[in-house]
């Protein structure tokens, strides 16, 4: 079975991809996503980026 769809990944943050079966929703689980990586760094004392990468395109 071949799955088809969109991988949003945030090259800034190691690690922190979404998938979505459009692009709008690969671009709203990677705002999730995120979220959620950017709270865990915090909690766990890891560094994280001040500035980020524009983004140019979910593919």
């Amino acid at each position: 079975m071949k799955m088809k769809g969109y991988i949003a990944i945030a090259p800034d943050l190691p690690g922190c991809s979404a998938f979505g079966e459009t692009e709008d929703e690969a671009w709203k689980e990677m705002m999730t996503a995120v979220e959620l990586w950017l709270k865990a760094a915090m909690e766990q004392g890891r560094p994280t980026p001040h500035e980020f990468s524009q983004a140019t395109n979910v593919a």
